[in-house]
Parts: C-alpha cells; structure tokens; sequence
C-alpha cells in the first residue's frame, strides 16, 4: 500500500507540474500576444500619424508656394524649431518637443538652379522664369544661353516680360549679336541687339522665357545656362514627417508651365 501511495503522489506531482508549466505557457503566450498587439496598433497608429503629417506637409509647402508666387518658397528644415514642430503637442513650445511622441515635419523645394536640360516632346512648349523670389526681392537672370542638339533649328522661343516682348529667328543668329522682333506694346519692329541687354532693362521685370519645339514629328533636346539663377519649369516638392523610429517621404512635382500656359498666347519666330 505504501508504494502503491508513493507512484499516486508522484503521479499528482508530475499532473501538477504539467499542469503549472501549462498555465505558465499560456500566461506567457498571451502576454506576448498582448504586448504584440499593442506594438502593432502602435507601429499602425505611428505609420498612420506619419502618413497623415506627410500629405499635411505637403498642401502647406503648396500653400506657401501659391501665397508667395509660385516660383518662390520657404522651406522647413528638418530640425527642431518653430515651423518643424507644428504638428507636435506642444507647437509653441520647442523645448517641450518628444522624439518620441511628436510628429515632426519638414521640406525641401528643388527650384533654383544655373543649369538645365529637358527634352521637348513634339510641338511641346515649356515656360521658364528667368529669375527667382526669396524673402528680399526679385533676383533676375541677366544673361542666358540656350543650346540645342546638333543645333536643331525646329526650337523657337520668346522671352515675355510686363511690358516688352522679344521674339528671336533662328536664321539671324550670330555668336554676339540676335536680330530680335521686339514687341513694345502693339508695335512690332526688328531690333539688333543681345539678349542681356534686353534682360538687364532696370524697367523691366518678371521675364519669362517660353520655348517651343516646332517639329511635328521628332523630340528636342536643348539646354539652358546662365551665370545668374533663375527658376525651373519644374519645381520637386520633397515632404517628410517623422516620429519615434517613423518615417515617410513624399515627392511632387509643381509644373509652372501648367500654371503660366495664358503666356504661350504670345508671338513666335519660326
């Protein structure tokens, strides 16, 4: 009877462990559940927040470009300030920012540049302001050149300011000087005279330089240089938003010549 007793003991023993290492598998399991859950609702909450802020990034470097001119922007620098933190919980207050709970924004606009090249799909036109807007005044282009491949001669082009219009043909080009038509107004006359004494006229602002590829059939490649700084016809929007280990970058693209088409309307030498 006594070993008989001894193996039920020992039997309750062992049901007893499996029965304690059971629960204690299922607490764990559950608490690792539990805590994995709440890891994801937090990794899709953060994921949704950054999201969010992106597009809000965005509409507010939009905004600002509309509001300031379409060729000018401020951009937010991503670090911790004043305009970084609008979104965090504290928007007034930069020392109270958390990394680990604030949202916080920047962007950067790809606008200004001395140098560029693009190639004019068939009958295709682009309008680029030859300068550029920052918090004093107006920066003007003073000088350009424009290049195309194998001297392709299927390119036309006006340069279109407040109160002037200058039109060039291809066929009175030399290495100074262009015969230029000059529009003043409603008087239409031939003109000798360089494109930077044109864009230098102190009376003059808000030049825009409208290309146009006249062939109906093949691409044009040209290229744009000037020792000033001058505007893209095409302005990349990067937008960014973080928070904790988070983040999320978005890209668009403004295009001016969408936005300036009314000054296509103009006179074209061909």
């Amino acid at each position: 009877m006594k070993k008989t007793g001894s193996k039920i003991n020992a039997l309750f023993i062992i049901i007893c462990i499996l029965i304690l290492w059971f629960i204690f598998w299922a607490t764990n399991k559950t608490f690792t559940l539990v805590l994995w859950n709440s890891y994801n609702n937090k990794t899709i909450y953060n994921n949704l927040k950054v999201s969010e802020a992106t597009l809000w990034t965005t509409e507010l470097a939009l905004l600002t470009i509309k509001k300031e001119w379409y060729w000018y922007s401020q951009d937010i620098k991503n670090t911790i300030n004043n305009k970084s933190i609008i979104l965090s919980n504290n928007p007034l207050n930069s020392s109270k920012y958390s990394s680990n709970k604030d949202i916080l924004i920047s962007y950067h606009t790809d606008w200004k540049v001395k140098s560029y090249s693009w190639k004019l799909s068939p009958l295709d036109y682009e309008i680029i302001p030859l300068f550029y807007l920052d918090d004093e005044w107006e920066h003007k282009a003073l000088d350009i050149s424009i290049k195309t491949e194998n001297n392709n001669n299927k390119i036309s082009w006006n340069i279109v300011s407040d109160n002037s219009w200058i039109s060039w043909t291809w066929i009175f080009m030399s290495d100074k000087e262009w015969i230029i038509k000059e529009v003043s107004w409603w008087e239409v006359f031939l003109k000798e005279r360089t494109i930077k004494e044109f864009l230098s006229n102190p009376n003059q602002d808000n030049n825009y330089l409208i290309i146009f590829n006249t062939d109906s059939s093949l691409p044009l490649n040209y290229e744009l240089k000037s020792k000033d700084f001058f505007t893209k016809p095409k302005i990349n929007i990067t937008s960014l938003a973080s928070i904790w280990d988070y983040k999320m970058e978005y890209k668009t693209i403004l295009d001016n010549t969408n936005y300036l088409k009314p000054l296509n309307y103009s006179i074209y030498s061909k």
